[in-house]
């Protein structure tokens, strides 16, 4: 089972497609891994050392495969995904205005009204609101 793990790893797929292929539960090959990292030899040790070893081959192969691409674009995804503080998109929010440009600050006086009066006025949370 541990050669049909392996041999899967290799092929890129993922933890999930190598359980299905291996027939065993990912709960299972999870378990197995945990039990394998902290153990000093066994199948369950032999088992995590296949499995990192073979996962670290297959993401040096892509990323090789990636780099030596001749497309600016899978340099650029590269990059987003090895370096997402630097490289990754960002989004800017403006979380001053709703969809309707209205501000978020201003609330209803009826809905004020409620929120108050289910407030327990010894709460140090409690700040005092003209509703108007």
């Amino acid at each position: 089972m541990i050669e049909v793990i392996e041999k899967s790893l290799l092929n890129h797929n993922t933890k999930r497609t190598t359980c299905q292929m291996a027939g065993i539960s990912t709960s299972t090959l999870y378990h197995w891994l945990s039990v394998g990292e902290t153990a000093k030899s066994g199948l369950k040790r032999e088992l995590w050392v296949t499995v990192n070893k073979a996962q670290s081959i297959s993401k040096t192969i892509l990323v090789n495969q990636i780099a030596k691409d001749s497309s600016w674009q899978s340099k650029a995804w590269l990059l987003e995904r090895m370096y997402p503080n630097e490289f990754g998109r960002q989004q800017k929010v403006n979380h001053t205005t709703g969809a309707d440009g209205e501000s978020l600050n201003t609330m209803p006086p009826p809905i004020i009204n409620i929120i108050m009066q289910d407030t327990d006025e010894e709460s140090p949370w409690i700040y005092d609101v003209d509703p108007t």
